[in-house]
């Protein structure tokens, strides 16, 4: 319900994910608080 609304982000590659409002690719840097992560295309997992 709150993804639907926009107060929680749900980050993701897949489209398929239920409630996805953000989508990501490979390699792309987001940051989550102070933290900065790196999305890594993983097929099959």
């Amino acid at each position: 319900m709150g993804a639907a609304n926009g107060q929680i982000k749900v980050i993701g590659a897949d489209p398929s994910l239920q409630g996805l409002n953000h989508r990501v690719k490979d390699n792309e840097k987001i940051k989550i608080g102070n933290i900065e992560v790196t999305c890594i295309l993983t097929p099959c997992h």
